[in-house]
């Protein structure tokens, strides 16, 4: 049971309220067996106090869905089906004297009249029904009708349920007797069986001659079953944040109006009101600041106008967010300056992109980026140095209009093939995806490959350049790993585009000759990568002529000193067996 305090406190709060704002879902059952004999005083007094009665026959409560109503009446005497009344499930009143040993309320039920006018004396002052009535009124506005003595029903003392609450008595009973008798939900009645639900004994059963108090009394008890007198709990406290906002989200497990008061110290400086008669809650806190540790206290107050306050929590906001790096960055070669060019897609971003950084280095790892090279608001960039480079590299970050740039380190680079005129062994030490047209960016007034040559099991595939008519070729693509021939008609520095050597590359070799190419930007010697015995020679061009290193039991040896491999070059390598290499 409650504190006599808090008990004051709730009744306080309700008594200021209306009859219709303690409605709250407005849906009552008023259970009959015999529809005809239907109190129509008791249902109209339900109406009044804003809910709509459905009328249900107690043989059709089985296949009720109850969970609908706020509260039922039971009123008719006689019953088919009483087990089926749901006493104790959901909130009832009872007005019926037959059946209270089924409902596990008492063993029986008495009468109690009187040739004068019957009263009524309260038994506990400060419970809602009765609060502020007189200590002793008169329930009925006659003592009899139609010569007889009109009763009011009541559970003795001697077999009711010992947890019910005596409310209304009469001074010609035992003091332990009730006409009004209540139960909470947890209360252990007759035979055991523990209430889910409010109970409310109604034993003044004449309406038709109920005095104001007796009206009164029958109206708060629906209002004391609907209502809830116990203080909300909050669980489910969830809070995340971002840089300037957070989302509080929690439930209630009673209908409730909730607040939060919150600030980066425990004075809790700033409030923000949420949803209104819920139980599921969820409150945005925004114009956060960000990299503050904030406090949170959480309020939720039911309709009985009692409130639980919980906290305080903390969170912690995120840095300010740094921009979406630029999308789909391209590189390319300006022909015929044979600079570099770089173009983005501007990402969508808040607060908006002000400018880009561009970091150039001449080595892949070789990036500083305290300060950018260059800074330019919009693509494209040409970098007009890029041609005095054998190899460039690049990285392009946004930067928003608050100064936040973010840190991708994705890096696109160039790499100068020197080919002489004529044959020209080659490999590709960028890897690309562009075609070999793009990735080859000849034209009329700069061709200088006439033609590539790829070995592919055991032949050679030829890839043509036409002015005017482009690339012809079997294949689409040029590819690191393997080597190609390029024919080119002049000695020029020819400019490849793409991603840098990923750490762990792998090469695929047949039986017999290879024509292979390294994804490698600094020399190797030839055992670090060719290490497998199956691999037992290797050739590069030189000038006119090859320069062959061979297999001994010592490792590579060549006659004309050949024993590192170069990025950019293309070989030959015979092998005994089909092999992978990794390296």
């Amino acid at each position: 049971m409650k504190g006599k305090a808090i008990v004051l406190f709730m009744l306080i709060a309700l008594l200021t309220l209306s009859v219709e704002a303690l409605a709250v879902s407005h849906k009552a059952m008023y259970i009959y067996q015999n529809l005809n004999s239907a109190d129509q005083t008791k249902i109209s007094i339900i109406q009044s106090l804003g809910y709509t009665v459905d009328t249900v026959r107690d043989t059709a409560l089985a296949s009720t869905n109850i969970s609908k109503y706020d509260f039922f009446i039971v009123n008719d005497n006689s019953l088919s089906s009483p087990q089926s009344v749901p006493v104790g499930v959901i909130p009832g009143i009872i007005m019926n004297y037959n059946y209270v040993d089924t409902w596990h309320l008492a063993g029986s039920t008495y009468q109690v009249s009187s040739t004068q006018q019957l009263k009524g004396t309260v038994k506990t002052v400060d419970h809602y029904i009765v609060a502020g009535l007189p200590t002793e009124f008169p329930i009925y506005t006659t003592c009899c009708a139609n010569s007889i003595n009109l009763p009011a029903y009541y559970l003795s003392r001697r077999n009711l349920a010992m947890k019910l609450g005596r409310i209304l008595s009469n001074n010609n009973l035992d003091n332990g007797d009730a006409i009004i008798a209540t139960a909470v939900p947890g209360d252990v009645l007759k035979d055991g069986f523990i209430s889910n639900a409010k109970i409310v004994f109604f034993g003044i059963a004449r309406s038709d001659y109920w005095t104001s108090n007796s009206r009164t009394m029958f109206e708060r008890s629906i209002q004391w079953l609907v209502l809830d007198d116990s203080f909300p709990s909050i669980t489910n406290i969830n809070i995340s944040s971002t840089f300037e906002s957070a989302n509080i989200s929690f439930t209630t497990d009673d209908l409730t109006n909730v607040s939060v008061r919150y600030g980066t110290t425990l004075a809790l400086t700033q409030q923000k009101t949420g949803s209104s008669g819920a139980n599921s809650h969820k409150i945005q806190l925004t114009n956060l600041l960000p990299l503050q540790t904030y406090y949170v206290n959480i309020t939720a107050c039911n309709n009985a106008a009692l409130c639980t306050t919980v906290g305080p929590f903390t969170f912690a906001t995120d840095p300010r967010p740094v921009p979406f790096p630029p999308q789909n960055v391209q590189i390319n070669v300006d022909v015929p300056s044979n600079n570099i060019i770089l173009s983005w897609t501007t990402p969508v971003n808040n607060p908006p992109i002000d400018h880009y950084n561009i970091y150039v280095a001449d080595q892949k790892d070789g990036f500083s980026f305290n300060s950018p090279s260059f800074q330019v608001t919009a693509s494209p960039f040409t970098d007009l140095f890029a041609n005095l480079h054998g190899q460039r590299w690049y990285v392009v970050r946004s930067v928003d209009t608050n100064g936040a740039e973010e840190k991708n380190t994705d890096v696109l680079g160039k790499y100068d093939l020197h080919l002489v005129a004529g044959a020209n062994f080659v490999a590709l030490p960028l890897s690309s995806n562009k075609s070999i047209t793009d990735l080859m960016h000849q034209s009329a007034s700069y061709a200088p490959v006439q033609n590539i040559l790829r070995w592919d099991s055991g032949s050679f595939q030829n890839a043509k350049f036409t002015v005017g008519s482009g690339w012809t070729s079997p294949f689409n693509t040029l590819d690191t790993g393997r080597g190609y021939i390029f024919n080119s008609t002049q000695e020029v520095s020819f400019t490849i585009t793409g991603l840098p050597p990923a750490a762990n590359n792998s090469m695929s070799l047949q039986s017999g000759m290879n024509l292979v190419g390294l994804n490698i930007l600094q020399g190797k010697p030839i055992g670090d990568i060719f290490s497998n015995p199956d691999i037992t020679e290797i050739s590069r061009r030189s000038g006119t002529s090859f320069q062959i290193a061979t297999r001994r039991d010592s490792g590579f040896s060549s006659v004309e000193g050949f024993t590192t491999l170069s990025p950019g070059e293309g070989y030959w390598v015979k092998a005994k067996n089909a092999v992978i290499l990794v390296y």
